[in-house]
């Protein structure tokens, strides 16, 4: 088995070196200095589910995503294309639904 040895040059990211004057200045400096984020937690950041969450209500949609909306309106609409859809007011299920968020205090005004 022969194994071929290549050299390979890599270059790590630049580091300033700053002299400190004093013991107190270091730790005034150790507390307060920023230190950016590597580029895994700005990945993890980007990726957070809150942030995808607000960017998919702010951002504009694409022809894709407008496209596959109307067609579900369409289906929805068609599905009970010559009848009238059903009233949720007869269904037990939409009653235990109600009562729950009453109890839990969701058509309470907020300030």
């Amino acid at each position: 088995m022969i194994q071929l040895m290549v050299q390979d040059t890599f270059y790590l990211p630049n580091t300033i070196i700053r002299p400190s004057l004093s013991k107190e200045e270091f730790e005034k400096a150790f507390k307060t200095w920023d230190i950016p984020d590597d580029k895994y937690e700005v990945a993890r950041k980007n990726t957070e589910f809150q942030t995808l969450r607000m960017l998919a209500f702010t951002l504009p949609k694409d022809g894709r995503e407008n496209q596959g909306a109307f067609q579900k309106m369409m289906i929805d609409k068609s599905y009970w294309a010559g009848q009238q859809p059903p009233m949720t007011v007869f269904s037990p299920l939409a009653w235990i639904e109600f009562y729950r968020a009453w109890k839990r205090g969701d058509f309470k005004r907020k300030r």
